[in-house]
């Protein structure tokens, strides 16, 4: 009788630690959907990076990263108050050949969105979503001549 008892305890215990564990796939799903970055050093020249502190209720930072003289594309990543990364979103590249290219891009936060405009060859107006990381939306001008 004892041991039924026993055994019954463990079991509960058991079940009751594993109950707050995430399954395998669920914790390789999150990693998944958090893409590598594009840009894991910014020196201030080749690579920029820039940031935006949140004010309340958000709060944390987002950072800006981009190549200032090749075709990178942009990536924008909000950081929570903690440190830790929210959402990681990377504006795709031209794919644009060349030699000489000088790359500025600018951010800014209206309202629930983040406006980035990549100015290049061409100009690519986005806007994403601050609180999911999601595109709303992306526009591609061409320059002038």
């Amino acid at each position: 009788m004892k041991s039924t008892a026993i055994s019954a305890i463990l079991l509960f215990a058991a079940l009751t630690a594993w109950g707050d564990q995430k399954a395998p796939e669920a914790v390789e799903k999150q990693a998944e959907e958090l893409p590598e970055t594009w840009f894991p050093n910014v020196d201030g020249f080749a690579t920029k990076g820039e940031f935006i502190d949140l004010s309340a209720p958000e709060k944390g930072r987002l950072y800006i990263r981009y190549g200032a003289y090749y075709d990178s594309g942009v990536e924008v990543e909000k950081v929570d108050g903690a440190g830790k990364v929210v959402w990681r979103y990377q504006m795709e590249r031209l794919g644009v050949a060349h030699k000489k290219y000088r790359h500025e891009v600018r951010a800014r936060i209206d309202g629930k969105n983040i406006r980035v405009t990549s100015v290049g060859v061409k100009r690519i107006n986005e806007v994403i979503d601050l609180a999911t990381g999601k595109k709303v939306s992306r526009t591609i001008i061409e320059s002038e001549p």
